[in-house]
């Protein structure tokens, strides 16, 4: 058995290759080079130890001759084993894995490397939203859900933090029309309070969301 991975920590996904010895070391290191933990075996006998030992094996890469031969003995191995990998054939005709063949095996690991989680929450400072659930925390506090209105509103300084955003500006990305700026002003004003009672914010300090008189707002982590 050779036991082959890109560094010293184990990287899932685990594959194990069933080749003659000189091709699977060549596939060892094809799947080294995508930072993949790589297991070797001749034959079936050797792939049914490894199968019985590991608990993470998701991909198996066959020679097609040796999986056109037994099929059978393969279907028993992964049913003992209680494995049931993606299972991808490839040529061994000759020594190089070919293009068609990495192609296939790289769809492969597309299909079981786990995704990675994209977070969406915006944070400035400590002041965290999360778009998802229309909510929002400060300072690791419990969560507080929005209103639509006063939600879109913080979404939509949030997403300009640092910058003063003009009343008519706020009225058109939060309502979604244009007002006269005594009307945006207006109100913005009512609203910017609800918020700020909402979020537990001290309108008289200007914490996070801070007014500039007679131009608009301003959503900044406080001392920045």
């Amino acid at each position: 058995m050779v036991d082959l991975a890109a560094g010293s920590k184990r990287r899932r996904p685990h594959v194990i290759v069933i080749a003659a010895e000189r091709v699977a070391a060549r596939w060892a290191q094809a799947l080294a080079a995508e930072r993949v933990m790589c297991l070797v075996a001749s034959d079936l006998t050797v792939a049914a130890r490894l199968l019985a030992e590991e608990t993470q094996v998701e991909l198996l890469i066959i020679d097609r001759v040796l999986l056109n031969q037994q099929p059978r003995a393969l279907l028993n191995v992964l049913s003992s084993t209680g494995h049931w990998p993606v299972i991808v054939p490839v040529k061994t005709s000759s020594v190089r894995p070919t293009v068609a063949d990495r192609k296939r095996v790289t769809a492969a690991l597309a299909l079981i490397r786990p995704k990675r989680i994209v977070d969406h929450r915006l944070k400035i400072g400590e002041m965290v939203i999360d778009p998802e659930r229309k909510r929002a925390r400060i300072k690791n506090k419990h969560w507080v859900s929005l209103p639509p209105v006063q939600y879109q509103l913080l979404f939509v300084l949030a997403q300009h933090s640092g910058k003063v955003i003009g009343y008519q500006q706020l009225l058109r990305e939060v309502w979604g029309y244009d007002g006269s700026p005594s009307e945006a002003q207006e109100l913005l004003k009512a609203h910017v309070r609800l918020l700020r009672r909402k979020l537990g914010l001290n309108p008289q300090t200007g914490e996070y969301i801070q007014s500039v008189r007679g131009h608009g707002y301003m959503l900044a982590a406080p001392g920045s």
